[in-house]
């Protein structure tokens, strides 16, 4: 852990009974985890509580890692034999990963798939050589991509593969289950007898999950920001949520006049040409995650399939930011409710209503919280 980042003191006055409750201080810690820059934000009544949480909800993400990377050679993913017909015992992680990555490839057609390795890899080495895989290449990888030839016995935590060449690739999912996880070991602080903290932030990238609302606003105040030309940055405020956005900012390869994002259509191997950038709220941050890659791939999935998807991880919302040509301004669509998570809105995915925003405070300032109310922007 690279230690004690920032730390602001919330409350107001000088307290001088004793009954009443502490004053909580913010506290934020960074860590290189995943391939990104991880953030745990909690607010506790002593460095040391926050440093323990801290640490807790690193190592989550660090043993979450360890089982669904694809680049780590050490990690259970990179481990399995997929010979054809040969059962592999996996763990329980990967087998819950697993188990939740199948129910969203089927909900989302095929639109997410875990069983993209062989694709995910050919991309990859497209990138880094800055030049298109071949038509040979794309359709040997694509043979070797598909859920449907997994299975997976659940009595047993046996997996088995039905094709050879076949791969696993949870960069689709992984981050938004170990921040969700990260997030679950801070509140309970995994120890029979150690108290828990439920105002907490986990940050991995472009994958969000947060607690309780913190005690100087009605909500985690949280930016997205999709990078998207003419796109403005938006804000939602959230408690007891996860949010994932999705697009290709960061990773793409330009060649022959056009864009390939780094995120693919599993269905056919062709990698995404239009600039797209998707976030989705939803109870699960391993939901978010998945259905935000899904709908980069196809965005009619949110109309076609709102009501199987809702079955499969709960309530969501989601905006969906697609580019236009060159000068034009980008097509935004969101789900009905996406605008009541906003400042201005303010309603959960459950519907209750939240209390009215406070301005967010000022670093180091002090803010009366008589109830919740908005927290200081912190993003990705």
């Amino acid at each position: 852990m690279s230690g004690l980042i920032v730390a602001l003191a919330i409350g107001a006055g000088t307290p001088p009974a004793s009954s009443l409750p502490p004053v909580l201080v913010r506290y934020s810690f960074r860590e290189i985890a995943m391939g990104c820059e991880a953030t745990i934000e909690v607010a506790t009544a002593t460095e040391s509580e926050a440093i323990r949480a801290a640490s807790i909800g690193f190592k989550k993400i660090r043993e979450i890692d360890e089982v669904l990377s694809d680049y780590l050679a050490s990690s259970e993913v990179r481990r399995l034999s997929a010979e054809p017909d040969r059962a592999c015992p996996i763990s329980e992680c990967l087998f819950i990963a697993l188990e939740r990555s199948l129910t969203v490839a089927a909900a989302t057609e095929g639109a997410f798939d875990p069983a993209c390795g062989a694709l995910s890899r050919l991309w990859r080495e497209a990138r880094a050589s800055q030049e298109l895989p071949s038509a040979g290449a794309l359709l040997l990888a694509r043979d070797a991509t598909g859920f449907r030839h997994l299975t997976l016995d659940r009595r047993a935590s046996v997996l088995t593969f039905d094709r050879s060449g076949m791969s696993l690739d949870f960069g689709g999912i992984a981050k938004g289950l170990a921040a969700q996880a990260a997030r679950d070991a801070i509140v309970t602080m995994g120890q029979a007898g150690q108290a828990g903290h439920g105002v907490v932030l986990v940050s991995l990238a472009g994958d969000v999950a947060c607690g309780e609302a913190p005690p100087w606003g009605a909500g985690w105040r949280i930016a997205i920001e999709t990078c998207v030309p003419g796109d403005s940055t938006e804000f939602v405020l959230a408690t007891n949520l996860c949010l994932s956005t999705s697009g290709d900012a960061e990773q793409h390869l330009d060649v022959g006049g056009s864009r390939r994002s780094h995120i693919f259509d599993p269905r056919t191997g062709e990698a995404v040409t239009e600039s797209r950038a998707v976030t989705v709220m939803a109870i699960n941050g391993w939901f978010a995650d998945a259905l935000a890659t899904a709908l980069s791939v196809d965005p009619p999935l949110m109309d076609r399939c709102a009501a199987q998807l809702s079955r499969v991880g709960g309530p969501f919302e989601a905006r969906i930011v697609r580019g236009g040509i060159t000068g034009a301004m980008p097509v935004v669509a969101t789900t009905a409710g996406f605008a009541r998570t906003t400042p201005s809105g303010l309603v959960s995915l459950s519907g209750s209503r939240l209390a009215a925003p406070e301005s967010p405070p000022a670093i180091g300032a002090m803010v009366p919280s008589p109830k919740s109310a908005a927290s200081a922007a912190m993003d990705r």
